[in-house]
């Protein structure tokens, strides 16, 4: 195995690509049928044998739970306390939870342990992750009179040099449970230009979010494929913000005091304010979606993040409970770039990037990861929110409601964009600073 670094991409903020190179190729396979568009003659599909399978199980399941431990477990590698912070834990997840269809013997267990996936053994593993996938699918509404528009869109692909085949067994498990389109591409004899055409088709899978998930120098003729998650999400608040009332106002950073754009709107939501924090949910229209933000005590926020878990958000939000706010939120825009191969090695993810790498079985000898990437971007404002990584009906009482709790986020606050029914952990980050 060549010691020359190659290709291994991915991106957050609505994507997450991956690249994994070997210095021999590979023939045989399947047909491949011409693709237009950006890409041109450039690319070609290949054409699976396995449909997608039909989800069933009950929600939320082991893989919510896994995506739940892996996202608070990572936020711990990525955040800083006096930085903002963003990444989507289901991009990352569900990208090398593909990939770990093709893993075997050490690399596969500590791909296992770095990611916290569970111990469903074969089709079950996959099956867990088709279903919450699937009902992700429905969340996306065109709008209508009685429905606000909203998108959650997930993209899967696989790209291949046009000589490298993997087993059929591992095209067909992408096929049937994570509906990843194959494609192939030129990167032996024209690595840039498969580079641009797979940054092409992330840019409009995020709305031209994520423009360029893999940098310049990230293909060269080694890579043999690259695997890539696209996650796209907008969507409409279910209580909006009047844009008149916002107005700047100070948040306290441990920097210092600041200004930021705040937004006001007085509705009720769920709320649970403790001794050492407040947290509330941000239902999106249709209470399918919601974003729940945790904001500790002024002064506490490094010492209270450096101690969050998965049980701790959880408990969190079993204690919200619906009350009337006199709510101060703050409008802003996130974009981050994840050093992910960094982040998951230091998570215990190494053997997948050394050229002692076991994908023998499914994907060939001499093959190993070079590099991941990962990006996220967020939009936050009165009306609603947009993100990349590339994420109801209200009951009223017709007596008089109790006088609205006047709750200001103007110092750091941990958020998260999740699914209700699955509990599918989107979107992860917090506010450090304007």
């Amino acid at each position: 195995m060549s010691s020359s670094p190659s290709a291994f991409g991915g991106a957050f903020a609505a994507a997450f690509a991956s690249a994994l190179c070997f210095t021999c190729g590979c023939g045989g396979g399947q047909t491949g049928d011409e693709q237009t568009g950006d890409a041109g003659s450039l690319l070609q599909e290949l054409r699976g044998t396995a449909a997608r399978v039909v989800a069933s199980g009950s929600l939320p399941n082991s893989a919510s739970q896994d995506g739940w431990d892996f996202g608070w477990k990572f936020y711990h590698e990525e955040a800083r306390p006096d930085q903002n912070a963003f990444f989507s834990p289901y991009s990352i997840s569900t990208a090398l939870a593909m990939l770990v269809a093709g893993a075997g013997g050490e690399t596969k267990s500590e791909i296992d342990s770095a990611l916290s996936f569970s111990n469903d053994d074969g089709p079950a593993f996959h099956e867990a992750r088709n279903a919450v996938a699937r009902a992700l699918e429905a969340r996306n509404h065109q709008g209508s009179e009685s429905q606000q528009p909203q998108a959650l869109r997930v993209s899967n692909d696989l790209w291949l040099e046009t000589q490298y085949r993997p087993a059929p067994a591992f095209l067909d498990t992408l096929s049937a449970y994570y509906g990843a389109g194959v494609f192939l591409a030129p990167f032996v004899s024209d690595p840039e230009a498969s580079r641009r055409a797979i940054n092409q088709q992330v840019a409009r899978e995020t709305e031209q979010l994520i423009p360029e998930i893999l940098p310049e120098g990230s293909i060269d003729p080694l890579v043999r494929f690259v695997l890539t998650n696209a996650l796209y999400f907008k969507a409409r608040w279910g209580n909006e913000f009047d844009k008149e009332q916002t107005r700047n106002e100070p948040f306290v950073s441990a920097a210092g005091t600041s200004t930021v754009p705040m937004m006001h709107a007085t509705f009720e939501t769920r709320y649970f304010a403790g001794p050492d924090y407040q947290a509330l949910a941000l239902p999106y229209f249709g209470n399918e979606l919601e974003l729940v933000a945790i904001m500790p005590a002024e002064g506490s926020f490094e010492a209270y993040v450096s101690q969050l878990d998965a049980e701790g958000v959880s408990t969190a939000i079993g204690s919200l409970a619906t009350k009337n706010l006199a709510l101060g939120f703050p409008k802003f825009e996130l974009t981050s770039e994840v050093p992910l191969k960094e982040r998951l090695q230091a998570l215990g993810m190494r053997q997948a990037f050394q050229d002692d790498a076991d994908f023998d079985q499914q994907l060939g000898p001499n093959i190993y990861i070079s590099d991941a990437f990962h990006q996220a971007t967020l939009s936050l404002d009165e009306q609603g929110t947009e993100a990349s990584a590339a994420t109801a009906e209200v009951g009223r009482d017709v007596s008089l409601p109790p006088p609205p709790i006047p709750v200001v986020f103007d110092h750091p606050f941990v958020f998260f964009i999740r699914d209700v029914q699955s509990n599918a952990l989107l979107f992860v980050g917090h506010f450090a600073k304007p």
